[in-house]
């Protein structure tokens, strides 16, 4: 006489033998999937964060408030991944080599050294959005700092 277990036990082996599922218990393959989908959306989402890195390369142009009134700054970037260079000029100053320059997500760091010596530095500071970057310059020495929005030249 078979008992009632034997033939629900045996059965489940016979469900589990057709799928392929030969050597594991009910309900394990469906927990595993779980598991592999959950870890497959989580390095999707990150890859998708990495390459949604904002790219500014190309011209850039911002309108700085001075004591003498308005200068038109212009900024030209070159990005490598995370590795920002470029150049800025005001005005008809002579053309800066940006140093220092790193762009994280939609934050963008760098560096204008100005001045006979390169005295003069302006730690800039912003945040990407779109065709825009709010920028914040802090200037070296107790010179008062400024933000100005710079817009991509199309």
């Amino acid at each position: 006489m078979v008992s009632s277990f034997s033939k629900v036990y045996r059965s489940d082996q016979e469900i589990a033998r057709r799928r392929g599922n030969n050597n594991r218990a009910p309900g394990v393959n469906n927990t595993m999937r779980k598991s592999e989908l959950v870890k497959s959306v989580l390095f999707i989402i990150l890859l998708t964060a990495v390459a949604s890195a904002a790219d500014i390369t190309g011209n850039w142009k911002a309108d700085l408030e001075t004591p003498q009134g308005k200068v038109e700054v212009s900024y030209t970037f070159q990005q490598k991944g995370e590795t920002l260079a470029g150049t800025w000029q005001a005005a008809k100053s002579p053309t800066v080599q940006i140093t220092e320059g790193k762009v994280t997500g939609d934050k963008v760091v760098f560096v204008v050294s100005m001045g006979p010596n390169a005295n003069i530095i302006f730690a800039h500071e912003g945040k990407i959005d779109g065709d825009q970057i709010q920028l914040t310059m802090k200037p070296s020495g107790e010179f008062p700092g400024s933000t100005v929005v710079a817009r991509r030249v199309k």
